[in-house]
């Protein structure tokens, strides 16, 4: 058992500013007591006299405090000691309104890429070649390719009487005897590839400025396959795009777009329209449509085909009749392509 003076001693003996037991709990066998706080005198007047308890009660414990110790507690200073917090009359710097900061400087505009004409490869194309859409055509085996082409033509060979009406084939240019001229040999009916080496052989990538029927099959290749083809003639700086029209609702950079030079040699390079009317206005080169498009023009008169061109905002044309409907289809071509013709340099 925890004797009483003992614990007065120990209270009496600290030395610091304040002293407190928050609760003190004696023990002892088979008796129960009950937890009691240990109160300054000052304290305990104030505190309501606790409920009696059939348990065993233990008197409240009052401790002495002496004049020493009243010195060492910390008393609050009177109200006339106070100090007095004094509120400026201008707002502080940190409660003012953040100054307006001046507006940031436009962004510099995007340098325009850099476009390159396509390179030319060493690899003779057809035009039924370009956009099959078979992935494994590129590495298949020589005769594996040849019969991959002869379903592919016979594919537009079926389409031939269905595309010929809905696009009415006989304003582009088309006649079905010289389309299928060009088309059923590379059908290769029988097996006999030599049929489709020599209908490849008697297409000419060089003549489709001039000859309508080398034109109007690769004109009618390009409806069927939904592709654009660009035939360069690096000597005269001229671009040939083929088809003559695009009556699709699918963006610019949907359609797939072909290069080839004048000579048949597959180019890569380009890959929109868009980038291709950018390209051929920034390095003078004429980019035309097929010659299909030219006869639609040639019955105008000079005055009518001024009236086109004011039509279309394009004034300054001058030169003879070829010449003007020239750049009024050129200027329409490119208008198709990028949809900005007042940004198009024309062709002088």
């Amino acid at each position: 058992m925890v004797s009483w003076i003992k614990v007065q001693r120990a209270i009496s003996e600290n030395n610091e500013r304040v002293f407190a037991v928050d609760e003190l709990h004696i023990c002892e066998p088979n008796v129960t007591y009950e937890r009691f706080p240990i109160v300054r005198t000052a304290q305990v007047a104030q505190q309501a006299p606790p409920q009696q308890s059939p348990m065993v009660q233990q008197p409240r414990l009052e401790v002495q405090i002496s004049a020493d110790e009243e010195e060492d507690l910390i008393q609050p200073p009177p109200p006339s000691s106070r100090p007095t917090i004094k509120i400026p009359a201008a707002v502080p710097e940190f409660l003012e309104p953040a100054p307006k900061l001046p507006p940031s400087p436009k962004k510099a505009a995007v340098t325009a890429r850099v476009l390159y004409e396509p390179k030319t490869t060493k690899r003779q194309v057809d035009p039924l070649v370009l956009g099959i859409g078979d992935i494994m055509y590129s590495r298949a085996t020589y005769r594996t390719q040849h019969q991959i082409e002869c379903e592919e033509a016979v594919r537009l060979e079926t389409e031939l009487p269905i595309v010929y009406k809905s696009q009415a084939g006989r304003s582009r240019g088309w006649t079905k005897a010289n389309l299928e001229i060009l088309i059923k040999p590379r059908c290769a009916i029988g097996g006999n590839l030599r049929d489709l080496d020599k209908a490849k052989a008697a297409f000419h990538w060089n003549l489709v400025r001039t000859d309508k029927y080398q034109a109007a099959f690769l004109d009618f290749v390009c409806v069927v396959k939904k592709i654009r083809i660009a035939v360069w003639f690096d000597e005269e700086k001229r671009v040939v795009l083929f088809p003559a029209a695009d009556n699709t609702s699918a963006l610019d950079s949907v359609i797939p777009l072909f290069h080839v030079s004048g000579s048949g040699f597959e180019r890569h390079g380009l890959q929109s329209g868009a980038d291709l009317s950018a390209f051929c206005s920034a390095n003078n080169w004429i980019l035309v449509p097929p010659a299909s498009v030219y006869h639609s023009m040639s019955h105008l008169k000079l005055d009518e085909l001024a009236n086109v061109a004011a039509a279309l905002g394009l004034s300054g044309i001058t030169g003879n009749k070829q010449e003007r409907v020239e750049r009024i289809v050129s200027y329409k071509l490119h208008q198709r392509l990028c949809g900005k013709p007042n940004e198009f340099n024309e062709v002088e």
